[in-house]
């Protein structure tokens, strides 16, 4: 699993990197968070958990939020703005 942007890896293998560059803060205008999951968590479980933190994140901090889950059918997601 590898996420970029055109600066760069943010990270690959693993889920997560601490740097400056990608934390997210009162400024930050877009970003996404990974929610991951390993059976026995089904998809109906991943796609509550995912429209509860979307209305949360609305609720409390505005803007658009988008879902998407990845598996052995879709590998790749393309983040636009």
């Amino acid at each position: 699993m590898i996420y970029r942007d055109r600066a760069g890896a943010l990270c690959r293998r693993w889920n997560w990197k601490e740097a400056d560059r990608t934390k997210l803060t009162e400024e930050t205008t877009r970003g996404f968070l990974v929610v991951e999951a390993l059976p026995p968590v089904g998809k109906g479980d991943i796609k509550a958990v995912l429209g509860e933190l979307a209305s949360l994140l609305q609720a409390h901090c505005g803007g658009r939020t988008r879902t998407s889950i990845l598996d052995r059918e879709t590998r790749e997601v393309v983040l636009t703005p």
